[in-house]
């Protein structure tokens, strides 16, 4: 995304209609060292910082998905 000139590293995802909420996903992966916010009850919110490689990214995304999966 772009706003203004600068580059930003932002994905909002909202979780499917079940009994895993944005909290419940926020204890689980953090307990795997992948950070994130909840901007409601189930959407989410990631950023990534500049130094973050493709390789980080992605593996965090598998911990999500694993954990969206459970």
């Amino acid at each position: 995304v772009e706003n203004n000139g600068k580059r930003t590293n932002m994905i909002f995802f909202s979780l499917p209609e079940g009994d895993l909420t944005a909290d419940m996903l926020i204890d689980r992966c953090s307990k795997r060292g992948v950070f994130f916010t909840a901007k409601g009850e189930r959407r989410i919110r990631l950023v990534t910082h500049l130094d973050v490689s493709r390789e980080q990214a992605v593996a965090a995304a598998d911990i999500i998905v694993e954990e969206v999966r459970q």
